[in-house]
């Protein structure tokens, strides 16, 4: 008798599941904050190496600005002044009030007499001086080149004022230095850059001391 064995393979295919996709999840909340901003101090040292007097603080005030010397200029000439070694001639505002109102410095002079002497207090006349600018700057990193103010060349004679550094509505706001000349190597008075000073043949030969006038207003003009 012939069996037949017969063997049944069972074979178990797993299909893969279709999935649907997962709607993403996600939740969110608001949060506030309130701050009241007020105006700055105008604290520390000035940025820039422009004098060896103590720099005022103040939310809108002239920090500091330099004193000139003229060590000689003959009668008849114009002298460029001297400049110590890795300093700067200029000027620099700080406005932090939160105003944003603009400003303007305006310089003149006081008086500018003999020093000394039998012929002291004696007014020098005739005398011109020109203050250019030679760049604006800030330490601040803040700062947005659109926001700067801009540096003016001033010329003063007499009671005659001039604008040197201003800043227009919405600008200059923050500390701004305008750099009038920087001290370089083999500068010699007789150079027509930095702060000139003329002198004219009538005057006395004597030593002189000005006083210069620096008034900072909150507007543009």
């Amino acid at each position: 008798m012939n069996k037949k064995r017969i063997t049944i393979l069972m074979i178990t295919i797993t299909f893969g599941a279709t999935l649907l996709p997962v709607a993403a999840k996600a939740d969110e909340l608001k949060s506030d904050i309130t701050v009241n901003v007020d105006a700055g101090t105008g604290s520390g040292p000035t940025e820039e190496e422009i004098s060896d007097k103590t720099p005022r603080d103040g939310e809108f005030i002239i920090k500091a600005v330099s004193d000139f010397n003229y060590p000689s200029v003959p009668l008849g000439e114009t002298r460029a002044a001297t400049i110590a070694k890795d300093k700067a001639y200029g000027i620099e505002v700080v406005d932090v009030t939160g105003n944003g109102t603009g400003w303007n410095v305006k310089v003149s002079m006081d008086s500018f007499k003999v020093k000394g002497g039998e012929n002291d207090g004696e007014d020098l006349k005739g005398w011109e001086l020109t203050i250019p600018t030679a760049e604006v700057t800030s330490k601040s990193a803040s700062i947005r080149p659109e926001n700067t103010p801009v540096g003016k060349e001033a010329r003063i004679s007499g009671t005659l004022s001039s604008i040197v550094f201003k800043a227009d509505e919405g600008k200059g706001m923050g500390r701004y230095t305008n750099i009038f000349e920087r001290y370089a190597d083999k500068q010699e008075p007789t150079r027509t850059t930095g702060v000139q000073l003329s002198i004219p043949n009538t005057a006395r030969k004597a030593s002189y001391v000005g006083k210069l006038n620096w008034t900072l207003a909150n507007t543009p003009n």
